[in-house]
């Protein structure tokens, strides 16, 4: 069967290549016009194989928040929250570039990769906007 939706890596793999170049998407579904989040074969709401990548919109917001605690010697406290982005997914990720206690729900951030040795990690941070200056 030629340019079956299923030929080539699969979503995942096609996630975590992107990524290493320095590119989040997510996938829209062509059927219903949903996007989701994590990459999957067929649309998580219709069950159409017809998706594509997209970049979500900035800025996305912050759905909780909670501050995971370390001791200092094990790289200090560091934030994980839920951040809903515009398109309608929620993933799980960490804010960073700021004090993890600062972290608010509704907070406006975007999206980074950083990389930890060769792996690329996609975290958000605080745009201008979700900054608070009082």
């Amino acid at each position: 069967m030629d340019n079956s939706p299923f030929d080539g890596p699969g979503p995942h793999q096609e996630y975590w290549r992107k990524l290493q170049q320095g590119i989040f998407e997510i996938q829209t579904c062509s059927t219903c016009s949903l996007s989701f989040f994590y990459p999957r074969a067929i649309c998580r709401h219709c069950g159409s194989a017809e998706l594509s990548w997209t970049r979500p919109r900035s800025p996305a917001r912050v759905y909780s928040t909670t501050v995971v605690r370390r001791k200092p010697h094990d790289g200090g406290d560091y934030n994980v929250a839920i951040i809903e982005l515009q398109e309608g997914p929620r993933m799980m990720a960490r804010v960073e570039d700021l004090d993890p206690e600062l972290v608010q729900i509704g907070m406006a951030v975007e999206p980074r990769i950083r990389q930890d040795g060769n792996v690329p990690v996609l975290v958000f941070v605080p745009t201008s906007e979700g900054v608070s200056h009082g």
